[in-house]
């Protein structure tokens, strides 16, 4: 009743009045307040009130942001524009309080970005460019707009928002020519010259608030530029390099050192590129900078100093650092790279299932489609391996529609520029490979390369993982069909593996070692030299934690031992092979090689998975904490929900 509201507006009222501490106004007070008054609806008299309670629900969302979660910031941005709605948009209004009627729309747009509502989100953006007084006002909404094109994978469209931003606020990029970019390379390599560690970590900090926007404009721009237009992508990091040496240091210099450590080692530059991954990692000072840093420096750097799993913890911290910071993008990307990373690494396919289809649905839910569309490929595979489907080998768009009913519109079967389409082709070509399918392997591959797909830049770790696959194929097809399509892609794989084990690349030794030992095999019939070949991959892949790969390598040597008649070492390399897979969580695999070796007796395995597993415990042990913190995406989704 009427006495109740008046009670609720008395309350806040005073609490309103005592929200300042020492000139600083306390949340919960806040908080308290703008609940009570929006509680008290009978003691509006005019749009005076209103307007004051519109600034209440303004300020208390603001402070929503930075302490709670995004759905109670929405609830007062709400109820600020439902009193708007009553006061009819009236231009006067804007006129009278422009400053705090922009500030609530530029909010509402973000806010309703991060929760995956893009038609809301460019409904505020419409208002503010109606009533903006100047270009440089709406330039907040104009970034959100930018992102939201970006997240539905409109990469072009949002890369032409975001020129049109950096122009605004005088960053003119250049156009996306390779002229361009060696001349904006030579620039940034004379801006960073001489330039020591401590040089870089101790800079001024950056106090031009134009320039720190048009960081951030390019962070988001050179994301979208991966995914469609790679050359606009380098002129992003190695402008945004030049920016911070000429300007200081602000929230985006880690990721522009990553983007810079990236662009060395796209150039072959590998170990100044780990230095600048290092220096990123080491300059983020706020949790907002830490999932840019960590998705780049873990899908691009560190996995070529050190072991492919040690980098995902980092990555979960910069998802979850994503979620509590409000970077929803760089986030979520976090955890797309660090599905690649797993399934690289050769972990348990169980678990990896279990916890992505349950954060799947959680993308979906929130309409993050630009990690979305990495992780479900991913998620196909480990979920096809594991027996959960009933075709095995199928890793398609198909698929992945039925798994979790995504838009159709998210991938593009014919873009040829589109990382994502990529990455599903291989895992295609990867799991006929090994479940014995030949010729749907080699149809996987006539993809990529009739259609001239782009690989993706740098030392990239799926470029790895691209290597691997296109040489276990073209050998496996070699032995089968001599004068195949895809001879070649073996001496050309193994020519980038040995570029990169060269330059101290500690995951790429290993793959080399057991293709060449394939490759050997052509040629070579003394068993034991062959065996001794086999036995040299199996112990460096075993020793690098990989166990999809060390599963491989026994089936590879039990099919070289069953060319050479020794039925004993052939039993031996295969049940061992089964075993592995078994490990991996493989079962799908396991059934398929107990089809097709059928001499094979493959009930006595059961006692040595026992034993492998006993003897996997000195590398289990270094990624417990890894798998424990990726198991369970229920408080992680929540909090994503949040």
């Amino acid at each position: 009743g009427v006495e109740q509201d008046r009670l609720h507006y008395d309350i806040g009222m005073f609490v309103w009045h005592r929200r300042r501490n020492e000139g600083e106004a306390n949340p919960e007070y806040v908080f308290l307040a703008a609940d009570q008054l929006n509680r008290a609806d009978s003691c509006i008299r005019d749009n005076e009130d209103r307007i004051f309670l519109i600034e209440v629900n303004y300020e208390a969302s603001v402070a929503a942001k930075s302490k709670v979660g995004l759905e109670t910031v929405s609830t007062f941005i709400e109820r600020a524009l439902e009193h708007i709605s009553i006061l009819g948009h009236s231009a006067a209004y804007w006129e009278t309080k422009y400053k705090l009627f922009l500030d609530l729309y530029s909010l509402a747009a973000e806010v309703e970005f991060c929760r995956g509502n893009f038609e809301r989100n460019m409904a505020h953006v419409d208002v503010v460019l109606n009533y903006a007084r100047r270009k440089e006002d709406a330039a907040r909404v104009l970034v959100c707009r930018a992102l939201s094109y970006g997240m539905q994978r409109n990469f072009l469209q949002a890369i032409k928002e975001s020129k049109k931003l950096l122009k605004l606020l005088g960053v003119e990029m250049p156009r996306s020519f390779t002229l361009n970019f060696l001349i904006e390379l030579v620039k940034a390599k004379g801006a960073v010259k001489k330039k020591t560690d401590c040089d870089i970590l101790e800079m001024k900090p950056m106090n031009d608030e134009k320039i720190k926007l048009a960081m951030k404009i390019l962070k988001q721009g050179s994301i979208f530029g991966w995914n469609s237009d790679t050359t606009f992508a380098g002129l992003c990091y190695l402008r945004m390099i030049r920016l911070t040496m000429k300007y200081g240091w602000c929230e985006v210099t880690p990721y522009s050192l990553a983007g810079y450590g990236f662009m060395l080692a796209a150039l072959g530059e590998e170990t100044e590129a780990f230095r600048y991954s290092q220096l990123a990692v080491r300059s983020s000072k706020s949790k907002r900078a830490l999932p840019e840093v960590q998705m780049m420096v873990g899908a691009f750097l560190s996995h070529f100093e050190r072991p492919a799993a040690l980098s995902l913890s980092p990555l979960i911290d910069g998802y979850r650092s994503g979620l509590e910071s409000g970077d929803m993008m760089c986030g979520t990307i976090c955890m797309s790279v660090y599905a690649h990373v797993y399934l690289f690494s050769g972990l348990s396919l169980t678990s990896f299932a279990k916890d992505m289809l349950h954060f799947t649905h959680q993308l979906k839910l929130c309409h993050q489609d630009l990690a979305l569309a990495f992780v479900l490929p991913a998620l196909q595979l480990a979920l096809n391996l594991s027996g959960k489907t009933s075709d095995p080998k199928d890793v398609s768009i198909t698929s992945m529609r039925n798994l979790v009913g995504y838009n159709d519109s998210m991938f593009v079967d014919n873009a040829i520029e589109d990382p994502s389409v990529l990455f599903m082709y291989y895992l295609q070509a990867f799991s006929a490979y090994l479940l014995g399918d030949l010729g749907a392997a080699s149809n996987a591959l006539d993809h990529v390369y009739e259609r001239k797909m782009t690989r993706l830049d740098g030392t990239q770790i799926l470029n790895i993982f691209f290597e691997a696959v296109d040489g276990l194929i073209s050998l496996a097809l070699r032995r089968t069909q001599p004068q195949n399509k895809h001879r070649g892609l073996a001496r050309s794989s193994m020519k980038s593996l040995e570029r990169l084990t060269k330059k101290r690349s500690v995951n790429c030794s290993p793959i080399l070692v057991l293709l060449r030992a394939e490759k050997a095999s052509f040629k070579m019939h003394e068993t034991e030299v062959l065996k001794q070949k086999y036995a040299d991959a199996i112990r460096q892949l075993t020793r690098s934690g990989f166990l999809h790969y060390t599963a491989i390598a026994n089936e590879m040597a039990g099919r070289a031992m069953l060319r050479q008649k020794d039925e004993y070492w052939a039993e031996y390399y295969l049940i061992e092979a089964a075993v592995k897979y078994t490990e991996w969580g493989a079962t799908a695999k396991v059934e398929q090689m107990k089809k097709e070796y059928t001499s094979i007796q493959f009930q006595n395995m059961a006692h040595r998975v026992s034993s492998s597993l006993h003897s996997r415990e000195w590398f289990d042990s270094s990624v417990d904490s890894i798998k424990s913190r990726s198991l369970g995406f229920d408080g992680g989704s929540q909090l994503l929900i949040q």
